[in-house]
């Protein structure tokens, strides 16, 4: 459930259809390209061991991009280019078994 802290109560991940893919309650897909967006990618991101697409292209997150993003295992799309991320890759990519798109 969302918190208070996002503006939403009492609300479930699966109520936002423009933006998040659930299959049977369970969300696997996150789509929030091109929304302006800023900050970091959190390593609670880790989190979401269902997910399988990921895209975040076209925004200002910044930061580096997070090596728990590694445990995302059925992760098949991971797009997150056109950002303002730091740093190096991390190595932890190479364990997306599953990827088939990967778009830095």
């Amino acid at each position: 459930m969302f918190r208070d802290g996002l503006g939403v109560k009492n609300r479930n991940e699966c109520d936002f259809p423009l933006y998040v893919t659930c299959k049977d309650d369970i969300v696997t897909r996150i789509d929030l390209s091109n929304q302006n967006l800023n900050g970091t990618i959190p390593s609670a991101i880790s989190l979401l061991t269902t997910l399988e697409h990921l895209s975040l292209w076209g925004n200002i997150i910044g930061g580096s991009i997070p090596s728990e993003i590694g445990s995302l295992t059925n992760l098949k799309i991971l797009d997150i280019h056109r950002n303002k991320f730091t740093g190096t890759i991390p190595s932890e990519i190479g364990a997306l078994i599953s990827l088939n798109d990967l778009e830095l």
